[in-house]
Parts: structure tokens; C-alpha cells; sequence
């Protein structure tokens, strides 16, 4: 029999035309549909998806095309009759697939690219990229980049460098790669732009783009950003006597804005290899020991520390002094000794010159430091006496300055979320001799950055749509994969799955999904903020599966992603799910704003707004920050605490501010809010 076991004819149903066979492979039927047959649009489009998953693509065509006659646009939740809804009505999508494995490569194009632009899906770009490959296997031309928004030539300071990648075809571009790694480009187009987000190192970044359009031929570029975290390089000369002049020489290859001692510019002039030399003359009325100096580049990367003074003159001597007999020397503090004459202390000076063996330490760390902050600026001091060969910072290269025996060098380090971070300086000098130094330090998250300030998130299961239902091993992998990939993420509090009350049916998820108007019958089941629900659906050569994030509250779809292609193997179907659990994270951006306007106590009004990515009933955390906390003995900067004011959530957003509500605070001594609090999405 034509493509499978014929095992009933359909009866007329009430009103219709003969419903066509029904088709039986491996013991699934085919042309089904879970009510009676009427006739209706939905009708058609429920068979023809069932004859297309078993591969009966001339019956699904037929359905999908009278679907397509009665209601045209593809939407989600499209409603029937009633309180009656389809959850996914993608028509022209459906019957563009059927034409593609008829063979029918134009007209399925043609339908798929007007599903797109109806209702966007990963399916649609599957097929569309699969219609546009063999309508293209004449191209012989190669696609273009456009990278004139990348300036590689000058130094950046971020950790992540953004930047718009164009590609151009004289047919399709299907896809944009950065370092291998393909970017969400949607459907296919003879001209793509993708925002291209590349993790920076210190020193040098090959970066190797590429575009491959619908024959499958490759455009490659490669550039190279030099990432500059470092402060500039700074020595001083010495002996180092005040009052009376301070100098030395400055460097960094991104240039070198300003050096100021104890607040007081410093004069730059140029000096060998893109070095500068500084000086700067203070009086004794300037002196407020420890003397600090900070010197910055044209990127705003900062080195700061305390002058290495060799004699400090903190008093004129008293008359008569050359005829006196000589200073009495005592110990001061630490290795300084104090030159006392008459009674006086007329000057401080170093007990020891400068160590005669090579030396690196942290100048501002301290082992098991805490920071409330996302990075630290880790100063090392070096003294080479022979000369310095190379400096490297947990074994990335560091700029110095050649043929100097004493400076600083700094870089910015970035702290992760949890755990202590060991950081290694290592110096290696002229006689090939190798030092180093090491220090673990920590980042303390502030109640605001606290897992608890995290949206919670239970990933409650897949709903399997289709005749095809026999994919335990797959169900279980997709949700295990997905609760992995989401938890290394760190974006959301995830409720275990082991601390669910039960295991969902595929009835009660429905019912989760579907309750349209009013509460979700799981909100007092499950204890999140956000419900996870999964839909898969497997036809004869590829996986679709949505992941769908709903308000508990009021069963409000809140965030929605999707992905599609083929999943033959493990790997395939692991990097499906990894791109899936990209594209929900980035539902729910973690963006920073401020209150702009706090004259209601319960509506404000803050700079976020639909640029950020921000919608309607999205939570949010109102905060302010504390002062400050330094360091006693280094000074060095620690960071600020952060208090959280009140919890609310986006009400009104527009293109260039939105409104939050908050609920009329009931707790004793909450501040009010203010303009110039900050606000984060939760």
C-alpha cells in the first residue's frame, strides 16, 4: 500500500467532506486528530501536522493548504471558538515544510518566508534554510563581510567587546560564526547583521568571523583586539627625598593621560620607546604622609600606590645645626628611622637602601581579602636589580618598563560569583631567574547579587505534541540537559526538580499552559516566580522544542524561546538544548537603571526601558548603595554594600523610560525611595 498500512477509511462527518485515510507506520497512526473531525480550519491543521510528522507529506499538504484557505496568518493562540485556543497555529510554516519534502523548493521558501515575518520560529529558519540550500546549488559566488564598525586598531578596555557584523549574498546568508560559535541570525536574508559579544583577554584576541550563505560557500575574516586591562607602568626615581622633586617614568601603549603625587598634576614630557617622563615639586606644606600617586591612560585604566620615599624632611633643623653634633638616628616605623636633632624629628628616612635581590609582591592584597565588587585592581611591586626580562599576571603578559630596577604595574582582575581566585604574579629577570608571588582573594556578593534576588525558576516538564510520544530517553535528557546548562548559567534560582510535590502529567503542564484567563492551577503546587513548561514536537527528520516561561500569577506568558533542526545523535541534540537555554536566559536580561522620578511612593519611574529589554510584569529590586569601604592599612577600595529598599515590577515600559509599581511598604523604618536609587530586574 502507498506508503504505509491503510487501516481505515474515514467516515463523513456532520456537515463535511469524506475524511481522507488514516495511516499506520511502526504502530503510530497517522491523520488523527484527538476530537471529532468537523471540517473547521483547526481541523485541518491538526491532521495535516499528524500526517507530516509520520512523513505523509502529500495528505499534509492538502490539509495545510485547505487549513490555509479558511485562516491564513500564523500566531500563537489562535483562538477557535470560545475560550478554545491552538496553541501554536503556524499554517504557512507546516505547508511550506510539506512542499519542501515534495520537492517543491520555491514555493516552500515562499511559504516559509511568509511564516517568518507573520510569527517568527526556529522551525520556519530551519526549513527556510533548508528550501534556500537547494535552490542555490547553482551559486558560485561568495558572500561579503562587513566589519568597518570594528576598529581593531585601537586598544579596548572591556571584557566583552560588542560589535555589528554585516553579511551580504547575491542570494542567502544561512549563517554568521564568531571563533566557530554560530550567532542567532533568524531567518535567512540576502543581507544579515548580527551583534557579535566576544569575552576579552588581557593582551591579544585573534577573533576569526565568518558567513556562509545558501550554497554553502564561506566568507572568513580574521582581526585581532589588544584587550588593555593594565594600568600604566610607573617607576620612580630614586633616592626619594621631600620636599623638593618627585620623578620618574610612565608608560602604557593605550598613552598615558595624567599622573598626579598627593593630588598635584604632574608635568609629562616625552621620553624613549612611548615612554614619558614626570615630575612634580612639593613643597612641605604638600607632605601628608603615606604620599599617594595615581596615574591613568587614555582607556581609564588606573595604577594608584603610596610614593616609595627614601628621606622625608618633616622639619628644618634647628639653629646652630652644623656646629651641633650629629643627628641622633632611631627606629620610627616598620624599616623607617627617624633623624632626630635637638629634640626634634627633622627628617624620616629609609633604615636600608633598597633590597639588593629581586623582589615581587601585591602592594594592595592581602591574603583572604573580601570584595563586594566585580573586579579588583591588583598593584605588584617588582625590583630587578639585574633588569627585568617579563612580567605575567596569572600568566597573561604585563607591560613594563625596560631597564628600570623598581616600578608598579596593575591590572584589572574580574572576581567570579563564588569562590576564592588565586592570582600569581611572576617576574623573570635579565639572569633568567624566575619570582613570584601569590594571593587568594574573594568576592562577597551584596544582598542585591545574592542568590535569593535571583527570579526562581521550576523547569516542570515537556508536553510531547504529535502522534510521535514514544521519546522517554529523550524527554528525560532534554530536561536534565536544559536544569544543567540553566544552572551553570547562574541566572536563575532553579527549585529542584526532587523538591517538586510530583511529577506533572502531560495534562496538568497543558493545563498550566493553557489557563489563559486567571490563575495557573499550579501556582499553589509549585513555589516559584516563573514556571518552565517545554513542547516538543519530532517529525521524519527534525526536533522542535519550545521552551515557554509562564507567570504563576496570572498564567501570563513572560518569556518564550525556541529551537529546531535535527537531533540524530546525542551531541546534536545537546547543542539544540544548549542554544535553547541561551536564547531563554536572554528573555530576562539582568539590567541596571535608576529612579528618575519618585514623586508617587508606589509608581516610579526609572531610565530602563524597552532598549534594555525590559516587559510588562518582568520583577525588579529597588536598592541604594553604602559608602565606600576602604582598606585601613592599604586604602585599598573594597567596595560598597547595597540595601535593598523594596520589590516591585515593570507596569508601563516605553522606548526611552519605564514605570515600576511598588506595593505600599509595611515594614517599620523603610526608607523612602529616592531619585538617583537604582533598580535591577530581578
Amino acid at each position: 500500500m502507498r506508503r504505509g498500512l491503510l487501516v481505515l477509511a474515514g467516515l463523513f462527518a456532520a456537515g463535511c467532506a469524506a475524511t481522507p485515510a488514516t495511516f499506520e507506520r511502526g504502530g503510530v497512526a497517522y491523520g488523527v486528530t484527538e476530537g471529532p473531525f468537523r471540517g473547521r480550519w483547526w481541523n485541518y491543521y491538526e491532521r495535516g501536522r499528524s500526517f507530516l510528522d509520520g512523513g505523509f507529506f502529500v495528505e499534509a499538504e492538502q490539509d495545510l493548504g485547505r487549513a490555509l484557505k479558511e485562516r491564513d496568518e500564523d500566531q500563537r493562540w489562535a483562538r477557535t471558538y470560545g475560550l478554545h485556543f491552538v496553541p501554536q497555529y503556524f499554517p504557512n510554516r507546516e505547508y511550506g515544510v510539506a512542499l519542501y519534502h515534495l520537492g517543491n523548493f520555491q514555493g516552500a521558501a515562499a511559504a516559509l518566508e511568509t511564516s517568518y515575518e507573520q510569527q517568527p520560529s526556529a522551525r520556519a529558519a530551519c526549513y527556510l534554510r533548508l528550501a534556500q540550500h537547494a535552490l542555490s546549488k547553482d551559486d558560485t559566488e561568495r558572500p561579503r563581510l562587513d566589519l568597518s564598525s570594528a576598529n581593531s586598531e585601537v586598544p579596548v578596555s572591556t571584557s566583552t567587546l560588542h560589535f555589528p557584523i554585516t553579511a551580504r549574498d547575491n542570494t542567502f546568508i544561512q549563517s554568521i560564526l564568531v571563533n566557530g560559535v554560530e550567532l542567532h541570525v533568524g531567518a535567512p536574508a540576502p543581507e544579515l547583521t548580527a551583534s557579535a559579544a566576544i569575552a576579552l583577554q588581557p593582551g591579544l584576541n585573534p577573533v576569526r568571523i565568518a558567513a556562509v550563505d545558501a550554497a554553502g560557500h564561506t566568507a572568513e575574516q580574521q582581526l585581532e583586539f589588544f584587550a588593555d586591562f593594565d594600568g600604566p607602568a610607573l617607576s620612580f626615581d630614586e633616592p626619594v627625598e621631600l620636599p623638593g622633586r618627585i620623578a620618574g617614568v610612565v608608560y602604557d601603549r593605550a598613552g598615558v593621560t595624567a599622573v598626579t603625587i598627593e593630588g598635584i598634576d604632574a608635568t609629562l614630557t616625552p621620553g624613549a620607546n612611548g615612554e614619558l617622563r614626570f615630575h612634580a615639586d612639593l613643597d612641605q606644606q604638600d607632605l601628608a604622609p603615606p604620599l599617594t600617586f595615581s596615574a591613568a591612560d587614555t582607556l581609564k585604566n588606573r595604577s594608584e600606590g603610596t610614593v616609595p620615599l627614601s628621606v622625608l624632611h618633616v622639619a628644618k633643623a634647628p639653629t646652630g645645626f652644623l656646629l651641633a653634633a650629629a643627628p641622633t638616628v632611631i627606629p620610627f616605623s616598620g624599616n623607617l628611622n627617624a633623624l632626630v636633632q635637638g629634640g626634634q624629628i627633622i627628617a624620616i628616612a629609609q633604615a636600608s637602601p633598597a633590597p639588593a635581590t629581586p623582589s615581587i609582591r601585591f602592594v594592595n592584597l592581602d591574603n583572604g581579602q573580601h570584595y563586594l565588587m566585580e573586579e579588583v585592581i591588583a598593584e605588584v611591586e617588582l625590583i630587578a636589580p639585574a633588569g627585568i626580562q617579563s612580567i605575567t599576571l596569572n600568566g597573561q603578559p604585563v607591560d613594563f618598563i625596560p631597564e628600570r630596577a623598581r616600578q608598579r604595574v596593575s591590572r584589572r582582575i574580574p572576581l567570579p560569583e563564588a569562590g576564592p581566585v588565586e592570582l600569581v604574579a611572576a617576574m623573570e629577570d635579565a639572569s633568567g631567574n624566575r619570582h613570584e608571588t601569590r594571593v587568594t582573594v574573594e568576592r562577597v556578593l551584596t544582598e542585591v547579587e545574592s542568590l535569593a534576588q535571583k527570579l526562581s525558576l521550576a523547569i516542570l516538564g515537556n508536553i510531547w505534541e504529535g502522534p510521535n510520544r514514544d521519546h522517554q530517553a529523550e524527554e528525560t535528557f532534554i530536561s536534565d540537559e536544559l536544569t544543567r546548562i540553566l544552572f551553570d548559567q547562574d541566572r536563575f534560582d532553579l527549585v529542584a526538580r526532587n523538591t517538586l510535590p510530583q511529577i506533572l502529567t502531560e495534562q496538568e503542564l497543558a493545563a498550566a499552559v493553557g489557563a489563559r484567563n486567571g490563575a495557573s492551577p499550579l501556582r499553589d503546587l509549585v513555589s516559584a516566580e516563573l514556571f518552565a513548561v517545554g513542547m516538543v514536537r519530532k517529525d521524519t527528520d527534525t526536533i522542535e522544542i519550545i521552551l515557554q516561561a509562564i507567570n504563576p500569577e496570572n498564567s501570563q506568558l513572560m518569556g518564550y524561546a525556541d529551537v529546531a533542526g535535527r537531533a540524530d545523535t546525542k551531541d546534536q541534540l545537546r547543542s539544540l538544548v544548549a542554544d535553547l537555554a541561551l536564547r531563554f536566559a536572554q528573555e530576562f536580561p539582568r539590567v541596571q537603571g535608576q529612579i528618575i522620578d519618585a514623586r508617587s511612593t508606589t509608581r516610579l519611574y526609572t531610565s530602563l526601558s524597552s532598549d534594555d529589554r525590559i516587559r510588562p510584569n518582568m520583577k525588579c529590586i529597588v536598592f541604594r548603595r553604602g559608602p565606600e569601604i576602604r582598606d585601613s592599612a592599604t586604602g585599598t577600595l573594597m567596595g560598597a554594600p547595597a540595601d535593598i529598599i523594596a520589590e516591585g515590577w515593570f507596569d508601563e515600559v516605553a522606548k526611552n523610560l519605564s514605570r515600576i509599581f511598588v506595593p505600599a511598604q509595611t515594614e517599620a523604618g523603610a526608607p523612602a525611595i529616592e531619585v538617583q536609587d537604582f533598580v535591577i530586574t530581578k
